[in-house]
């Protein structure tokens, strides 16, 4: 009788910290976890984009060795108002859609949206979303292409390996030069 009283005490408690580790996990926001993107399901990566966007406090970098007008129109769009925005992409790979969009960010939006589109001098390779320069994420894919045709990933970076990444690509950042 104590045998089958601790089994049904045993599955009781089992039974209550399931329902709390659910609930749990449906409070657990983006900024921790991320997010998985089915190919094909453009309007899930812009919602999991703008769900990370949405927490930051001061300033965004975006990282995209290939961006084009997408990341700017898509995403940085999808940034909270008077929040610097800053991408960061590769001067051989970067489409030249990216400089009229962001040409014509600049007259549309002016002072209420800060935005600075600045060209690595060495090669980029990573797709990065940072905020106010203490958190980070990994996208899997270039924004431009994120869900469109393959599963995609917004991954928060552990703290350990978020640091060494903000201060590499701060440095990145200030070597950088302004798209002209």
């Amino acid at each position: 009788t104590n045998a089958y009283l601790r089994a049904t005490n045993a599955r009781a408690l089992i039974s209550v910290l399931r329902r709390v580790l659910g609930r749990l996990e449906l409070q657990v926001q983006t900024e921790i976890v991320g997010a998985y993107v089915p190919a094909g399901d453009v309007d899930e990566a812009y919602k999991a984009v703008g769900d990370v966007l949405k927490t930051a406090a001061n300033d965004i970098l975006l990282v995209d060795p290939f961006a084009d007008e997408t990341i700017l129109n898509a995403y940085a769009d999808l940034a909270p108002d008077h929040i610097i925005v800053r991408i960061l992409t590769d001067p051989d790979r970067y489409k030249p859609t990216l400089k009229t969009a962001h040409e014509l960010w600049k007259r549309k939006y002016r002072d209420k949206r800060p935005l600075d589109v600045r060209l690595a001098k060495a090669p980029l390779h990573d797709r990065l979303i940072i905020l106010d320069g203490e958190r980070a994420w990994t996208v899997t894919k270039s924004f431009k292409d994120l869900a469109a045709t393959h599963p995609a990933t917004i991954v928060s970076t552990p703290n350990e390996i978020a640091d060494l990444k903000i201060k590499a690509y701060q440095n990145i950042w200030g070597d950088a030069f302004a798209m002209a």
